[in-house]
């Protein structure tokens, strides 16, 4: 029988009060929590623990695998590469039609991208590949 919870706080605290349970949760929900957390097979055929390198491993190999930036992590190629991550995506229109708004979002993408990396790790995420924060300020700069 299954319990319900509302995200994955919800999730990873009943997790944690129910001993023997199962739950799916973000990494970084997993850690605050002192979740135990096992292997998952990849799509080399390893056993691979969620890290913060496989999960950045994962991210390399399917850019690796695109020109695009709408790629799936999931199953990413690769040794050492952990199958079920994903990025985080913001989606904005193309054009922003108020001049200061436009610009305030560039700016906190552009911080994002920049500063904002350092922080990553210390905050459970991994940091954006070279070649994903390179894609990333071409986009940004090709923002109306």
């Amino acid at each position: 029988m299954g319990r319900a919870a509302e995200g994955n706080d919800g999730v990873a605290k009943l997790v944690k009060e129910l001993g023997g349970s199962i739950g799916y949760v973000e990494f970084i929900y997993a850690l605050r929590n002192q979740l135990n957390y096992g292997e998952v097979r990849n799509r080399n055929g390893e056993f691979v623990g969620a890290s913060l390198v496989s999960i950045g491993i994962a991210a390399e190999k399917a850019m690796e695998m695109s020109d695009d930036l709408k790629v799936s992590l999931v199953d990413a190629p690769g040794p050492g590469a952990y199958p079920i991550a994903s990025f985080t995506w913001f989606v904005l229109p193309e054009r922003i039609s108020d001049d200061s708004k436009g610009a305030a979002m560039k700016g906190f993408l552009n911080w994002m991208l920049g500063p904002g990396q350092t922080q990553a790790a210390a905050l459970g995420y991994v940091a954006l590949p070279q070649d994903v924060l390179k894609r990333e300020r071409m986009a940004i700069g090709g923002m109306k």
